[in-house]
């Protein structure tokens, strides 16, 4: 065993302690204080391996990377259903690589909902930046607001955009007018 690892175990046990004692309090509290420490001895083994945790940066990498590749299909599908399908209720019967014009039309939306949500999420990841950036920059303000209410923030900015699409949404079901011709005489 390395040194430091028998002076750790020493103080566990009680001795070297400075008072004497060898209650369970001052182990637990010692114990608590204790760092794994590898052992060193020629051949040894070096104890178990901690457990492998990903890192921010490496969540942040492949984040971005998962953005990336949705917004590359996310236009790439929409150009297909901008430029190669007749526009309107023309491209009905029509289809490409298995898929009709509906189904074209629901991965496009199925895509713009998946690079939304990783948008959301690459904003949660960095929003003590986003605050203080704001909060320097924008209000000229020297100190970062504290977790609590960057965390108030972000809650306020996510309903104020989820009402506002909500309203947008409310609007366009309610002002949608229908077509003054039955559907029945369209080719």
């Amino acid at each position: 065993m390395g040194q430091s690892s028998l002076v750790i175990a020493d103080q566990v046990r009680g001795r070297g302690a400075g008072d004497g004692s060898s209650g369970k309090s001052r182990r637990s509290e010692l114990l608590s204080q204790a760092v794994p420490v590898k052992m060193q001895a020629s051949g040894a083994a070096q104890g178990p391996r901690a457990a492998r945790r990903l890192s921010r940066t490496l969540i942040n990498l492949w984040l971005d990377v998962a953005l990336l590749i949705n917004f590359l299909g996310l236009g790439i599908v929409s150009v297909i259903l901008q430029f190669v399908f007749p526009p309107g209720i023309a491209a009905g019967g029509w289809s490409l690589w298995g898929l009709n014009f509906s189904q074209w039309q629901s991965l496009q939306f199925g895509m713009l909902s998946l690079l939304t949500v990783g948008i959301v999420v690459h904003l949660m990841l960095h929003w003590t930046w986003v605050c203080s950036v704001v909060a320097r920059n924008v209000f000229g303000h020297t100190d970062v607001p504290d977790e609590g209410l960057q965390t108030i923030y972000g809650v306020i900015l996510l309903i104020a955009v989820l009402l506002t699409g909500a309203v947008f949404t409310g609007l366009a079901t309610v002002t949608i007018r229908m077509p003054s011709v039955p559907a029945a005489d369209f080719p």
